[in-house]
């Protein structure tokens, strides 16, 4: 019984009071109604094994052994402070190594081992048996093997800015020639033909239609001016050959620059960055095969992207343009681009939309337009139509 008392009773505490046993530290055990010495509890960074020790916890790394495989060797240790510039992998680390999930249920890792793991002490070139992250710690640089590149250059849009002719493919259809001309015009010359374009030129917002068949405003102005009509998408507009003097002045330049003629232009006004102009081809009959279109830049860079059509036969609409090949051109203040060859034929190209501060820019296309019969109205048959010829009959 007495035995039983001393056990249950009070402890003093470590400032001289007394400790009941309900409210012991938690440095403490109750073991058997009374109070054990003091014991090792797992803190931070630790874990208590299943034999009742105490192990280091598994943090970015691994266990201790395992953490040996991580570093370099002997060979590669060196006296000095270590850098914290990133090295290349050791020779005796494996980048290619698998992956290991950690088990579900918060039990501890487990790694199974294959022949990547080997003994540290037999191959080093089999020590290493984890992933990038694991070495991160030891500031090694990650290289990965080429078959992990996800982005191919090729992929990649390819910029142009450099003065002259550039062949941008070679097929399906044949060669697609771009000539690029920085500063065509100068900046006094671009100075003055923007401000008078912008006065001389009527623009007119164009109603369109998508393909649900829904009208809605282009987010741009347009203006057309040549001796036929033309149309694009859902849009007809008459000829015009009322031609402003500037844009005649432009006109004669560009042709006696490049050695071309053209009889129509049209003119596209970009009142700020929220203006813009989907993908799409000048393809459309009236302009032939092999069209020559001469874009000339006026006012704030805007970025010209282009893009490889799919091959003949497939959807446009569903076709995933993420492969294709891209292009950007920067066209600045009193820029000239030449579209000639199969450019039309194998390529789209837009001006994007920009939601930043964007002034104005004008962009005129000359290009060569050909009557289109499918505009022209037919002249109705006479002959076996008895209505039709009384009708003429009686006019005359």
């Amino acid at each position: 019984m007495a035995a039983q008392e001393v056990r249950r009773a009070s402890k003093p505490s470590h400032n001289g009071g007394m400790q009941s046993r309900g409210r012991g530290k938690r440095s403490m055990s109750r073991i058997q109604g009374g109070w054990a010495p003091e014991v090792q509890v797992p803190g931070r960074g630790q874990t208590r094994g299943r034999g009742g020790g105490v192990m280091p916890k598994r943090g970015r790394g691994y266990p201790p052994l395992m953490q040996g495989n991580f570093r370099p060797g002997p060979a590669h240790q060196s006296l000095e402070p270590p850098s914290n510039d990133p090295q290349p992998y050791p020779p005796g680390l494996n980048p290619n190594a698998p992956v290991f999930e950690p088990k579900s249920g918060g039990g501890s890792h487990h790694h199974q081992q294959t022949s990547d793991q080997g003994n540290p002490g037999q191959n080093a070139s089999q020590c290493y048996i984890g992933q990038p992250q694991d070495l991160r710690h030891q500031r090694y640089e990650y290289i990965p093997p080429e078959e992990e590149v996800s982005i191919s250059q090729a992929k990649k849009p390819r910029r142009i800015e450099v003065d002259g002719e550039h062949t941008i493919s070679e097929g399906p259809s044949g060669l697609s020639h771009i000539v690029l001309f920085k500063n065509f015009l100068s900046k006094e010359e671009a100075d003055e033909a923007l401000c008078q374009l912008d006065e001389e030129i009527d623009f007119k917002q164009q109603i369109n239609k998508n393909r649900a068949g829904q009208d809605y405003l282009e987010p741009r102005l347009v203006r057309w001016y040549g001796e036929h009509p033309y149309a694009y998408s859902k849009v007809r507009m008459e000829a015009n050959e009322e031609w402003p003097p500037t844009l005649l002045q432009l006109k004669m330049k560009i042709e006696h620059e490049m050695s071309m003629t053209f009889n129509s232009v049209l003119c596209n006004k970009y009142r700020s960055g929220k203006d813009g102009v989907a993908w799409h081809s000048d393809d459309e009959y009236g302009l032939r095969e092999q069209p020559k279109i001469a874009s000339l830049s006026l006012g704030q860079t805007r970025m010209f992207q282009m893009r490889k059509k799919p091959a003949k036969g497939c959807n446009p609409y569903d076709y995933d343009y993420s492969e294709s090949e891209k292009l950007e051109i920067p066209l600045t203040h009193g820029t000239l681009l030449l579209m000639t060859g199969y450019t039309q034929d194998d390529w789209q190209h837009q001006i994007p939309k920009e939601y930043h501060e964007r002034e104005m820019r004008i962009n005129l296309t000359f290009r060569t337009i050909y009557p289109d019969e499918r505009h022209t109205r037919a002249t109705p048959c006479l002959k076996g139509n008895k209505k039709t010829q009384n009708q003429t009959k009686a006019a005359r």
